[in-house]
């Protein structure tokens, strides 16, 4: 008697944005998130780029979408899918016309939520995520600047780093009450996990006070 294979194809999209990162962080997560949904990986693609730099695993996977080699995207965290809050519900729309579903591990409402409000936060959440790579870029110039300044050798900055600015700690909470949990959050914003635990305390500390 032959046996179908019933699952449904995924293809999992890798990226990070300097290669001193690795996507070796958000394989796994993906792998699990797979297991869980009961898909089958059959293509796995992988982008290690700056941003002003093209992208050619993700026009890749755009091409083999629309030419139906799987039925399902599945990605660690939009804002390492897309670039941009224009550019990425546009990517996400021409996913839905050719029949694939966007599947996030950070944010499991992108495939539930009625599409209007999945819209919406999906601006919000590009948005939120690029303003915090450019708050972390000042930062890390103004870390640089202060050990030239300082004349130290050991090229570490000096003093504490500083704690998230407005946006930073919009995305924690964010992704907090989207149901991720500390370590993910930390990965997503890219920060230690016990910077993002001080901030959760330091809000909830301030509700209570109310």
């Amino acid at each position: 008697m032959e046996v179908h294979n019933t699952k449904k194809r995924a293809a999992i999209y890798l990226r990070v944005s300097t290669d001193k990162q690795t996507v070796a962080n958000q394989r796994p997560d993906l792998e699990r998130l797979a297991a869980a949904r009961g898909l089958e990986i059959v293509a796995e693609y992988v982008d290690v780029e700056g941003a002003a730099k093209p992208r050619e695993d993700y026009d890749r996977l755009g091409l083999d979408a629309k030419r139906g080699l799987f039925q399902v995207v599945l990605i660690w965290a939009i804002d390492r899918y897309g670039r941009d809050d224009i550019g990425t519900p546009r990517d996400i729309r021409e996913l839905d016309r050719v029949g694939v579903t966007l599947i996030s591990f950070a944010e499991p409402w992108l495939d539930t939520t009625e599409p209007m409000a999945r819209d919406l936060l999906i601006h919000v959440f590009t948005w939120l995520g690029r303003q915090e790579r450019l708050r972390r870029s000042q930062r890390t110039k103004a870390g640089l600047e202060r050990v030239r300044a300082n004349g130290s050798k050991s090229g570490r900055p000096i003093g504490r780093p500083p704690r998230f600015d407005a946006a930073g700690l919009a995305r924690v909470h964010a992704l907090r009450a989207a149901g991720r949990n500390v370590r993910s959050i930390a990965m997503a914003v890219g920060v230690p996990r016990p910077t993002v635990q001080r901030a959760l305390r330091r809000e909830t500390k301030r509700d209570r006070r109310r």
